[in-house]
């Protein structure tokens, strides 16, 4: 993480009979976003595949597509990568 940009982490606080936009409610979901991503790239260190999912394979019922099953994985950035269901892609 050191040779990423430094980015202010800002967090709103809130006090009775405040009016809150919707500038308020996108900052408060970027802050436990980018949270999130911190700890993932923190505690994972490199992106990769944490439960052995993704496993890539030539469809059966067609030789020119491929089947990628469901996982969980994290990219450079931090992001879940996350394939519920198995999925077929055209080659």
């Amino acid at each position: 993480m050191a040779d990423e940009t430094i980015k202010t982490i800002k967090r709103l606080k809130y006090f009775p009979g405040q009016y809150l936009e919707a500038s308020d409610f996108l900052a408060e979901q970027d802050y436990h976003v980018d949270m999130r991503r911190r700890g993932n790239r923190a505690l994972y260190y490199r992106a990769g595949i944490l439960d052995g999912g993704f496993l890539v394979k030539i469809a059966e019922d067609d030789p020119k597509k491929i089947t990628i099953s469901s996982g969980i994985g994290i990219d450079a950035d931090g992001r879940e990568l996350i394939i519920i269901t198995p999925r077929t892609e055209s080659l």
